[in-house]
Formats: C-alpha cells, structure tokens, sequence
C-alpha cells in the first residue's frame, strides 16, 4: 500500500527529503505532517511517529460548524474541496469551532493530532 495513511509513504518522502527514516539519529523531531484528513493525513503521521497539525478547515469544516467569512468585498474565491466555493483574502475571519466540537470529530475518528489550526493558506 502506497498511500496515506500506510506510514511508507511518509518514510518515501522523508527519504527524497535526504533524512534517514530507519537509524536511531532519523531526525523525526524535525518533520510534521500537515493535512485536513483525521483518518488519513493525521492516521498517517501516527503510523510514521511524526508530529501533525490538523487544519479544521478542510473536510471536517462541517462537522466542526466552522465558517468562513470575508470581511471585505474585494475577496476572490477558490474551490473548497467539497465542490463549492469560499472566499479567499487575507482579510478573512474564520470562526472557530467549540472544543467540544473538535474533540467530538477527534473521538469519533479515533485519531488526535499534536496540533490544531483553522486553516492553511499557501
């Protein structure tokens, strides 16, 4: 199985990345994975015993109630992943979901990440 969340695809990148994925000194300290998937991006990470930052705003959004809003009229839009649009700018407000929100979707999952962020912007 070559795919997330099978821990060799984390070892294949971490191995073009030049760092030793088998010895004692392999560096793990220095990597963490980032993904808006609990049963694949941050299952993935667990079975490679890396660090992750789960990014609520991706796929779970809806189970987390998390909106989105523009506070201008000058924002653009991109795809959300889902088929439908969000805007986009750096003058966004993202409201975050309750704790209680985040740790039912975790406990559901069955997979808890290092860290949490709303969103990720490249």
């Amino acid at each position: 199985l070559m795919g997330k969340p099978a821990a060799v695809i984390y070892e294949a990148a971490m191995a073009q990345a030049g760092m030793q994925t088998r010895t004692r000194d392999n560096h793990r300290d220095r990597v963490i994975a980032v993904g808006d998937s609990l049963e694949h991006d941050i299952q993935g990470a667990i079975n490679a015993g890396i660090d992750s930052i789960f990014c609520m705003g991706g796929i779970h959004r809806d189970h987390l109630s998390m909106e989105i809003e523009p506070l201008d009229s000058s924002s653009q839009t991109e795809m959300d992943g889902q088929g439908g649009a969000v805007p986009v700018s750096s003058n966004n407000f993202v409201r975050h979901p309750s704790d209680e929100a985040l740790q039912g979707v975790i406990q559901r999952e069955g997979f808890a990440p290092v860290f949490v962020m709303p969103s990720f912007r490249w």
